[in-house]
């Protein structure tokens, strides 16, 4: 559960009704507002989960934030109120200090620190993934030569992060650079770096990607995905602190196999790196299952 009180929910449910529209969301038909939550959050708003209190897109929104952790409470709020600003005047009700007092109720879920996700109800298109397709095509990759097995992994990445509603990019150049792609994860953009060498990565490229997302807007991010992991070496000297985060291509494999989502994967590393400073924490060591 997340930490709202019951006036905070009815808070939120009055600030994204229709204006004289009791039960309706913002500008929202069915369809649309389903496809919102599919589409920005990976909810399934109609599932029958967020249903205890009515039908009505409104209750099943005040249903939604009652149920679901801090995390998903949040990235709900942040895009509502983000799709609410962009409405004209006069569609939905102007309500006194309505803009503080939203700012308050994010600023209290940011505070109230991560949770494990609870009562999510993921769209019937993405509980469908065929995890073992995916770990079957990385497998395979194994036997190709390296400069094909390269490309081939951005590209396998690229689909995988788009396929679990991360909207993959692919590689692009920029004043003489060649980025790898490019995702989204939470509204956060992420620069991607793939290396399947025959070693495991130093430092030296850790900090060219570094330095890529220096070089762009400050609030970008780095995913660097190395199938051969990283040296012990490299990581020292890489060292703390920065907007990168670090993955073993083993580790996606193994994600795949034991059905974990990759986004879930992500989001737990970047905690981990949040709550640490370190850029690389093992799967195993994220609590995301079982490994014996």
């Amino acid at each position: 559960m997340n930490s709202l009180r019951p006036v905070e929910i009815n808070l939120i449910q009055k600030v994204f009704e229709t204006k004289g529209q009791a039960g309706w969301v913002l500008d929202f038909t069915n369809r649309t507002f389903k496809e919102f939550f599919d589409l920005e959050l990976q909810i399934d708003i109609y599932s029958p989960l967020y249903a205890d209190d009515g039908d009505s897109k409104g209750k099943r929104l005040r249903c939604f934030f009652r149920k679901v952790d801090n995390a998903h409470a949040l990235r709900a709020l942040r895009s509502l109120w983000a799709y609410r600003q962009e409405l004209p005047e006069g569609s939905v009700e102007d309500l006194p200090n309505c803009a503080e007092q939203i700012a308050a109720i994010i600023s209290k879920l940011e505070a109230g620190g991560p949770t494990e996700p609870r009562n999510i109800a993921r769209p019937e298109t993405l509980d469908m993934i065929d995890f073992a397709s995916f770990a079957d095509r990385l497998y395979q990759m194994k036997d190709k030569q390296p400069h094909q097995r390269g490309r081939e992994f951005e590209a396998f990445l690229i689909e995988l992060f788009t396929t679990f509603g991360m909207k993959g990019a692919k590689s692009f150049r920029n004043t003489g650079e060649e980025i790898d792609g490019s995702f989204e994860l939470d509204h956060e953009i992420y620069l991607l770096e793939a290396k399947w060498w025959s070693k495991s990565v130093g430092a030296a490229e850790l900090h060219v990607l570094a330095g890529k997302v220096q070089n762009m807007a400050t609030w970008t991010r780095g995913l660097f995905v190395s199938f051969e992991g990283f040296t012990d070496v490299g990581l020292e000297a890489f060292g703390k602190g920065k907007p990168i985060v670090l993955m073993e291509g083993r580790e996606v494999y193994l994600a795949l196999q034991k059905q974990i989502r990759i986004d879930d994967l992500i989001r737990a590393k970047v905690r981990a790196a949040a709550h640490t400073g370190n850029p690389f924490t093992p799967i195993k060591r994220l609590g995301l299952g079982n490994f014996d």
